[in-house]
């Protein structure tokens, strides 16, 4: 996969996807909280490489989570190859 120009948007694409599909477990309350927090982008960008690995790998969401849409799926790879960017 390559990264797209323009990049997706952290602001526009990638914050409300991971409210959405990843702050359950990944949020206060959640079950891979606080050792996995997506609270914020610096701790998302902090933890890039391995959502990479893991939603890529087809690992995240578990298979009892909500599975993300294609476009949403496209969008998050695409966002975490180009550097998962702050734009």
């Amino acid at each position: 996969m390559e990264c797209p120009s323009p990049p997706p948007s952290y602001q526009d694409d990638i914050e409300a996807l991971v409210e959405q599909r990843c702050l359950s477990c990944h949020g206060p309350g959640g079950k891979a909280y606080p050792t996995l927090d997506f609270k914020s982008y610096d701790r998302v960008h902090a933890q890039r490489t391995e959502i990479l690995s893991q939603v890529y790998n087809c690992r995240m969401p578990p298979e009892d989570g909500v599975p993300l849409t294609a476009d949403e799926l496209d969008t998050l790879l695409q966002w975490l190859v180009c550097g998962a960017p702050d734009n």
